[in-house]
């Protein structure tokens, strides 16, 4: 069953692009050209989520421990999961390019991780438990390229654009009771950058730097026991990403290309959660500053197609 879903994860992106790809290069107009390529990725890394703890000068209290869950709770997501980044640029190498991107995890399996959970009612020391994690991911991305330079092999760009990305983990076995979690999120991400390209008859390669002080992220979270719920989520908009892509080809034939990608990913972002339990007096969660990190890598294979 998990291999079904990963194949029709990677047909879904892939087919789309090549088609979109294959019927624009049909009734191209003279001097455009469609940059066509799918990659397959391994993205190793981290993800942080947990309570961002803030001494307050009027509030003695407010960064003491005090038996809640929600005080300590922290999550340390260790993904290791393949990934496929399909991509189709269209546009003039001396002036303006548009892309459009898909990512999609497939073939996606457990991992553990370790959950901080809150200190018990009579001491002052957290406890920490591990449970196995089932971890998916989707992308997609569009964005425009105006080129500042374009002579000879070199071409130097401004980039902008805005990406979705989407990621969640469900709960498959746990060593704390748990019956059931589910951490999920997606960041929204309007993004600026610049690029540099070159060209030669035999090879060609690709760096890109972006950046976003202005993205959205929707966290929720939801765990539960056997008597006992809760859930809690928030929309952050307190930090921000930074990114950097490079890659490489060499041409087999005139227009296929083949080489290797490597891209690293940081991003920050903090704010409030909120949420409902039923084990406290009203079923509310009071505001708690949480945040989240993420440092990821992709390292992959490119097959490129150029039209």
């Amino acid at each position: 069953m998990r291999v079904i879903r990963g194949t029709i994860a990677l047909v879904m992106v892939l087919v789309p692009m090549f088609l979109a790809s294959s019927s624009l290069a049909q009734g191209l107009p003279l001097g455009l050209v469609v940059d066509s390529s799918c990659q397959i990725d391994f993205l190793f890394g981290q993800q942080t989520f947990g309570r961002q703890i803030r001494s307050n000068p009027e509030d003695p209290f407010s960064n003491q421990i005090t038996g809640d869950i929600l005080d300590t709770l922290r999550l340390d997501l260790t993904p290791r999961l393949p990934v496929v980044d399909a991509m189709v640029e269209l546009g003039s190498y001396r002036s303006f390019s548009a892309r459009l991107r898909g990512i999609s995890s497939f073939l996606e399996s457990d991992s553990w991780t370790k959950v901080g959970k809150g200190p018990g009612r009579d001491q002052q020391q957290v406890k920490e438990f591990e449970a196995r994690l089932k971890p998916e991911m989707r992308a997609w991305e569009a964005a425009g390229l105006y080129h500042l330079s374009g002579g000879g092999p070199y071409r130097f760009s401004i980039v902008g654009g805005y990406r979705q990305e989407y990621w969640k983990f469900l709960l498959q076995e746990a060593h704390f009771g748990g019956e059931a979690m589910d951490y999920r999120h997606t960041s929204r991400v309007p993004f600026f950058g610049l690029q540099t390209s070159m060209s030669f008859p035999w090879w060609k390669a690709r760096m890109e730097v972006i950046g976003s002080p202005f993205m959205t992220k929707l966290v929720y979270f939801n765990a539960k026991t056997s008597d006992r719920f809760m859930h809690v989520d928030g929309t952050w908009r307190d930090g921000g990403l930074l990114e950097v892509n490079v890659d490489g080809s060499m041409y087999v034939s005139p227009s296929v290309t083949l080489g290797l990608s490597l891209r690293y990913c940081y991003e920050e972002l903090r704010g409030e959660v909120n949420g409902e339990r039923n084990d406290s007096g009203d079923g509310r969660v009071w505001p708690y500053d949480y945040y989240t990190v993420q440092n990821l890598a992709y390292v992959g294979f490119i097959a490129g197609v150029i039209f």
